[in-house]
């Protein structure tokens, strides 16, 4: 291949991201074809489930074939890059347009107050807590899951390229690295399809409990290793 930025390059990278594509689809359709043979709540959470968690997987199957068979530099990072920045835009753009106003509307008081106690939790992480937790640089490991935290990821790898525009820093292979056990299971996956089938089970309060615990255990984790 000749450089980075040529058609060929290009090709072979679409191509790529779209056998990741197809992976994930087939595992979400073999997962389908065994949920409709058990039912109950598991059907529920995979009918529920989008392709894009699974898409996640089929791209790790990728990776792992390309490097076991010598042909890892096939991929190029600034076009993988481009690729999943201009996909969330579109993602974000289709959402946007499919939102109904009239609810918007309807319910702003409570979107209101859930908006600005989210962004006052985000801003209390990042200032409080990530220096003590995370280590350096601690701002700009921090800013990528504020970005994440308040809108998605493309937008956390936006402030980190605004925060370190040269990359000297080791934020972007940490948030990646994170990111391969974190999306499968809470933006768009298994957590988040299963969330409000867990609260129409055990009710709201209960589900609030759980998630403060679960809140608590881990900033109780982060702060213990940090200090050790």
């Amino acid at each position: 291949m000749s450089s980075p930025g040529s058609a060929e390059r290009w090709a072979v990278n679409l191509a790529l991201t779209g056998v990741a594509v197809v992976m994930g689809y087939l595992l979400w359709t073999s997962l389908g074809l065994v949920a409709d043979q058990l039912g109950g709540g598991f059907k529920l959470v995979i009918d529920a489930l989008p392709v894009f968690p699974l898409a996640l997987a089929g791209s790790l199957l990728v990776r792992l074939v390309l490097e076991k068979t010598g042909k890892g530099h096939w991929t190029s990072a600034p076009i993988q890059s481009l690729v999943s920045t201009l996909a969330a835009d579109l993602l974000i753009t289709a959402a946007t347009a499919c939102l109904d106003l009239s609810l918007l509307r309807h319910d702003w008081l409570p979107l209101t107050v859930l908006a600005t106690v989210g962004l006052a939790w985000n801003l209390g992480v990042l200032l409080l807590l990530a220096p003590r937790i995370l280590p350096a640089p601690w701002f700009e490991r921090g800013i990528v899951e504020f970005g994440q935290g308040t809108g998605v990821a493309a937008s956390g790898l936006l402030l980190l390229r605004m925060a370190d525009p040269a990359d000297d820093s080791d934020a972007l292979p940490a948030f990646s690295i994170k990111q391969l056990i974190l999306q499968p299971l809470i933006a768009g996956g298994v957590i988040t399809v299963g969330a409000p089938l867990a609260v129409m089970s055990i009710g709201l309060p209960a589900w609030t409990a759980l998630c403060l615990v679960l809140v608590v255990t881990w900033i109780s984790l982060g702060l213990w290793l940090a200090r050790r």
